[in-house]
């Protein structure tokens, strides 16, 4: 989503800032999600694993997309 608004932005086309944060929270929501219903779908040794690395889809999207902050 950041990068779609950034290549918009580029050709002019521009979201207030509400929006874009709205759009954000949306995506953050999606991942954290889709995160946390598939580590509940794998069997316990996956969920096991999983676990030790990432304890939840917030510290998954944090760590994938938080990078730069």
């Amino acid at each position: 989503m950041q990068k779609l608004i950034a290549n918009l932005e580029t050709m002019g086309i521009t979201f207030p800032l509400g929006i874009q944060q709205t759009f954000l929270s949306i995506e953050k929501e999606q991942i954290v999600n889709a995160f946390e219903v598939g580590y509940k779908s794998c069997d316990i040794d996956e969920a096991l694993e999983i676990n030790r690395k990432l304890a939840s889809g917030e510290q998954h999207y944090n760590k994938t997309y938080n990078q730069n902050k």
